[in-house]
């Protein structure tokens, strides 16, 4: 198979005896020119090769190159994205969107510019957010720990030729004025986000799609089967916008599948068979991403037609929305902005009701009640949640805990086992280190809260054996605006007379992939000492 600019062809080892098995041979910065399919030995009809044979004679495709060279094998996989040589030698057409021809690109009147910027804010840590008009689409994404993906995609109604051109024309810095251009007065951080991006990262493209189809049907002037052994995969099959998130992983899809295919059948019933799952699969992908690139490029997408708000019961999306509005609550609250809407919900009401149950023993103080409480101190509502989010907490359980803390974030924050545990103690002796810092930035747990027997979520994280918890728990110690207070509170001794310090090595090790690493954890804790 190639990609790009490299070639891989399922050719033999050379050897010039029968039996021996194929093997794939690279070939790196190769450019595909043509290709050429040795017809099959007179009486084979394609139907009964018993698949990749070497030594056989059966290697029947030409590979020529743009330096000269030239290489002949058994199968050809092009696997060369979107604008595919393969395809085009393959199927006779351009990689235009020529709509004359069923095998040509369909443009689909997006361009998108993408960028790596270093902005550090509350809206890009750990998360990514969209905005929209009735145009254009930013989307982010953490890129790495300490950058963010960007992609600015916006109508560009002119054929493919043109819309390429506009994107030729422009250089990466031009590319980055387009971009400020086209989003100047929009919420905080986007101009600066974009401002701060550095322009070797941007490039921009214009977008298109293929519907596919099976190419192993085709027929040539003589009845034979036109390029019986070659086949194209991902991107080169099958194209599609990246607004539903499925280019990558149909392409990842079809490898597997490919290899199970040759497996179980003779190569022409391989390769008919492989294509007829792969159509199927992939077409409506496509589809739908077509018609996601539309929607969300257009006034339709702020029309007030949402259907689905998360945390928000269906029937009162819309009434929801109307509230955000009528309260102002934007992007531009930053890291109040979960916070607020999670307190619209419940003063709204219009929260989903979870049904989740679990089997921890809970107790709640008496200063963490809600006004909503019975007169006998019980609230089996509360109570419920309590178990819930204790057992999310114990194993780790992120996505049900932000989804518990839609409709009921003081249960978070305040529940406790009959050992006075909360959910920060909980996370941290199990070593849920991602949980853990949600915990503490997010909800807003203290970190110097001491339970039943004494411990800190410090005292957990130390038995628990996770450095990296430690330096986590180390650092909003130094950063706690309590000052000393938070570190006389975390260095007080437990029940049995035990301080962070004296419990390590002391905890029982798991294999979970933690760092175990007792000097690492105990100079951490000296360093807070100090």
């Amino acid at each position: 198979c190639f990609g790009g600019c490299c070639c891989c062809c399922c050719c033999d080892d050379g050897g010039g005896g029968g039996g021996e098995r194929t093997k794939p041979v690279f070939f790196w910065e190769k450019k595909l020119v043509r290709m050429t399919e040795r017809r099959e030995r007179d009486g084979d009809n394609g139907d009964d090769d018993g698949g990749i044979k070497a030594g056989d004679g059966g290697r029947a495709v030409t590979l020529f190159f743009d330096d000269g060279s030239c290489d002949t094998c058994d199968l050809v996989i092009g696997a060369d994205g979107i604008r595919s040589t393969a395809r085009t030698l393959l199927m006779g057409t351009d990689n235009t969107d020529d709509a004359s021809s069923s095998s040509s690109l369909s443009y689909l009147g997006i361009v998108l510019i993408i960028g790596i910027s270093p902005l550090k804010h509350p809206l890009l840590s750990e998360r990514g957010f969209y905005t929209l008009d009735d145009g254009h689409r930013l989307f982010t994404m953490p890129y790495s720990k300490t950058e963010t993906m960007w992609q600015l995609s916006f109508r560009f109604d002119a054929t493919e030729t043109d819309a390429r051109n506009f994107i030729k024309r422009k250089d990466p810095p031009a590319l980055k004025h387009e971009v400020l251009r086209r989003i100047r007065g929009w919420h905080d951080p986007v101009e600066a986000m974009v401002t701060s991006t550095p322009p070797e990262t941007i490039w921009g493209t214009a977008l298109a799609d293929l519907v596919p189809k099976p190419l192993h049907t085709n027929k040539d002037d003589d009845g034979a089967r036109a390029f019986r052994r070659v086949v194209l995969v991902g991107d080169a099959a099958h194209p599609m916008s990246p607004f539903k998130g499925q280019g990558a992983n149909q392409a990842l899809t079809d490898g597997p599948a490919l290899v199970d295919w040759l497996r179980k059948a003779s190569l022409p019933s391989a390769l008919r068979g492989f294509e007829r799952e792969m159509v199927a699969r992939t077409k409506a992908k496509v589809l739908a991403s077509r018609e996601a690139a539309r929607l969300l490029h257009s006034e339709d997408v702020l029309s007030g037609a949402a259907k689905d708000f998360a945390g928000v019961r269906k029937e009162c999306v819309g009434e929801f929305i109307r509230c955000l509005e009528s309260c102002n609550v934007t992007a531009s609250l930053g890291s109040e902005l979960d916070g607020t809407v999670r307190h619209l919900i419940a003063k709204t009401g219009v929260g989903v009701v979870s049904s989740v149950a679990s089997t921890v023993n809970t107790t709640r103080a008496s200063n963490c009640l809600p006004p909503s409480t019975s007169l006998d101190g019980t609230n089996n509502n509360d109570e419920e949640d309590d178990k819930k989010v204790l057992v999310y907490a114990a194993t780790g359980q992120i996505e049900k805990m932000r989804h518990q803390s839609l409709t009921n974030a003081t249960c978070i924050r305040n529940a406790k086992d009959e050992r006075g545990r909360n959910c920060l103690i909980l996370s941290a002796l199990h070593g849920h280190y991602y949980l853990s810092k949600w915990l503490l930035e997010e909800v807003k747990i203290p970190c110097h809260y001491l339970d039943n027997d004494g411990r800190s979520a410090l005292h957990a994280a130390v038995l628990g054996g996770s450095a990296s918890l430690v330096q986590l728990l180390v650092g909003h110690f130094c950063c706690n605006s309590d000052g000393c207070v938070g570190q006389d509170v975390c260095w007080a001794r437990d029940v049995n007379g035990d301080t962070p310090v004296s419990l390590v090595g002391k905890g029982a090790k798991r294999d979970c992939g933690c760092d175990d690493d007792d000097e690492r954890i105990m100079s951490l804790l000296l360093t807070l000492q100090a």
